[in-house]
């Protein structure tokens, strides 16, 4: 008997570096798949790649809701850790019944913006608490199940209840504008409802406010340092600000810094979020752009879109129907946000005790090490009295991970060559191309940061230039004076935080932090979706 095997493709990284892609199935080496930059830039731990190819806890949610999964989540190619995304659309064959299984979900809670509160987020929050309440002991496959069961619920509300809404309308306004404008337009008419990002930033703001009421605190949080904390327990007149950062970091602190279980949580390293609220001190503005503002902007994007449509009723009246559904979408996009990093870090905080646990059995040297093992190695460990040495697999493992960080997988990877787009632009020119995320052009100086840590190190009036932002950056987006991403698209948090803080913003801007150095004079014009680097900084 002959044994069909995977088909295998070859591709460069930045650096060079031959990548082998062994594809799961004939089909998909046909299909294109795109680099999940955006969620994650740096390659997956082995345990983190395993529990990404665990199909089976992956589809329950969505069979569970009686829906089909959308086009992303048909499947992962994980070549040295790298995730990649279907970008190939569902054809009719392969999901019959999408659209009608997504409405008719939406019809049971009450209409498509209902999904999320009503079904989703309950679901999402339910596989949270238990993961968080695990024992160490607990099989990794059932960590899995919890960690899908929430992070794809979060999909169901937004991605697949929201879609039958949304492409109908991109497809509506592509008719009547241009591509990119129609994109942004579609997250404009979206914008004005509370989220639960804004109240996080909130929070922040009130214990910003706080510290600016008492000279000792302020003192204290300004100048930083290691011991900032320490201090602010010691100091007598912190009790009521010590109290309310308490809370904060007991509503937020296991939401992660990204969407990989490498990003420490705030109960780890709660000095990040005292450097979020040293920050939001020096802010231009404590808070979101004045919800006024925001509904003004809204209001026009629908003027602009109804002026096109005056004089047919018909189309006036379907355009209105689907505008009308997306009333809760800013609360919707955010929440999941939310609810994802959640699970993340609980599921980084179930793993971390399962390591702690080999750690003091002596099995590994640290808690991460646990990344770097798989179920196979891991359950049994738990099963039986004696436990095994596996420091120079894990050491051999993460000197292999190691040596993929910093570079950059080609964007797009297929076996079809026509999917493939051509080359990108050369490091040298001037201009990067990206996506527009918020209308406005501004000239300022760049601060180029790579990791959430580093958050202390951005001056007010400055752009921000990162890789991606997550919720636990959004104070930041009240201290700079634009934003530029190298992944994400109108419809990605960067490109709503920066709606709603009234800055300019582009986003999906390939390279823009390799191309873009910390001091340089950008130009961002978030109209076009164009940066510019007018001066380069004389260190450059």
């Amino acid at each position: 008997m002959t044994m069909k095997t995977a088909p295998v493709s070859h591709f460069r990284t930045a650096r060079g570096r031959e990548l082998a892609v062994e594809w799961d199935t004939a089909a998909n080496s046909q299909r294109a798949w795109r680099w999940n930059q955006d969620h994650y830039p740096d390659p997956l731990t082995p345990l983190f790649a395993w529990i990404h190819a665990d199909r089976q806890s992956q589809d329950a949610p969505y069979a569970d809701a009686g829906v089909e999964p959308p086009a992303p989540f048909r499947g992962r190619q994980l070549p040295a850790g790298f995730q990649y995304v279907r970008l190939t659309p569902l054809d009719a064959e392969e999901s019959p019944s999408f659209i009608t299984r997504a409405r008719e979900l939406g019809a049971r809670c009450g209409g498509a913006p209902r999904v999320w509160d009503t079904f989703a987020q309950p679901r999402a929050e339910a596989a949270v608490r238990a993961l968080q309440a695990v024992a160490p002991e607990t099989p990794v496959a059932e960590l899995s199940r919890l960690y899908h069961d929430a992070f794809h619920n979060t999909h169901i509300g937004g991605m697949v209840a929201l879609g039958p809404v949304l492409g109908p309308l991109q497809g509506t306004l592509e008719a009547l504008f241009e591509a990119d404008d129609a994109a942004l337009l579609v997250q404009e008419l979206g914008q004005g409802s509370d989220s639960a990002t804004m109240e996080s930033n909130r929070a922040i703001a009130r214990l910003a406010e706080m510290a600016r009421a008492a000279p000792g605190i302020a003192r204290i949080v300004t100048e930083g340092g290691n011991d900032a904390l320490q201090s602010l327990l010691r100091e007598t007149a912190a009790a009521a600000f010590m109290a309310a950062f308490d809370a904060f970091i007991a509503d937020y602190g296991w939401r992660s810094g990204g969407w990989d279980i490498t990003n420490p949580t705030l109960r780890e390293r709660p000095a990040d979020a005292l450097n979020l609220v040293r920050q939001a001190m020096a802010a231009r503005n404590g808070d979101f752009a004045s919800r006024t503002e925001v509904v003004r902007r809204r209001d026009a994007a629908l003027q602009r879109v109804e002026a096109r449509l005056a004089g047919d009723p018909a189309s006036m009246a379907a355009f209105r129907a689907l505008a009308g559904q997306l009333e809760n979408y800013v609360a919707v996009r955010e929440g999941r946000a939310l609810w994802q990093l959640l699970v993340t870090g609980s599921l980084r905080i179930a793993l971390l005790n399962k390591g702690d646990a080999l750690r003091s059995a002596g099995t590994i040297d640290v808690p991460e090490d646990i990344f770097f093992l798989l179920p196979a190695e891991i359950d049994p460990l738990f099963a039986y009295a004696e436990r095994g040495d596996l420091r120079s697999l894990v050491a051999e493992r993460r000197k292999e991970w190691a040596s993929w960080l910093g570079d950059k997988p080609p964007a797009v990877i297929s076996a079809a060559p026509g999917l493939i787009p051509g080359p990108a632009a050369q490091p040298g020119e001037a201009v990067i191309h990206g996506l527009p995320g918020s209308r406005g052009k501004i000239t300022a100086k760049a601060r180029v940061l790579l990791d959430f840590a580093d958050c202390d190190e951005l001056e007010p009036g400055e752009v921000l230039v990162c890789i991606m932002t997550s919720p636990p950056w959004t104070p930041l987006f009240a201290v700079a004076s634009a934003i530029v991403t190298d992944s994400g698209a109108a419809f990605s948090h960067p490109a709503i935080a920066a709606r709603e803080f009234g800055i300019p913003a582009v986003v999906g801007a390939t390279e823009a932090t390799a191309r873009i150095q910390t001091g340089d004079t950008i130009t961002v014009d978030g109209d076009a979706g164009v940066v510019r680097i007018e001066v380069r900084h004389p260190g450059g």
